[in-house]
């Protein structure tokens, strides 16, 4: 993992998790070493049980670049996330989002 000798250990998100009560999506690939698969799952773990959570882990992929989750499964990573964002965004004005929209 390369997190700076200096970087804030408080505003680590594994240290905010506890506290965070947004909904949280989370995609990391399964050879990613900045945010490696065991800390990504120690963060949802985290997170306050009332807190809308999910953990996509793309075999195959790393942080970025030419192995990016999102190009090695393009079409999982816009369903799941598509889906996700459907559930968990308040509907403007009181109604209900369509998957049309």
């Amino acid at each position: 993992m390369l997190v700076p000798d200096d970087f804030p250990t408080e505003l680590m998100p594994v240290h905010i998790a506890p506290e965070f009560e947004k909904p949280l999506f989370l995609i990391v690939g399964e050879n990613d070493f900045r945010t490696p698969v065991w800390m990504s799952r120690k963060i949802i773990e985290s997170l306050p049980e009332t807190t809308p959570k999910e953990l996509m882990i793309v075999e195959n992929a790393a942080h970025g670049g030419k192995e990016d989750p999102m190009l090695i499964a393009f079409d999982d990573f816009i369903k799941r996330t598509s889906d996700f964002l459907m559930a968990n965004l308040r509907p403007l004005h009181g109604e209900q989002p369509s998957a049309a929209e």
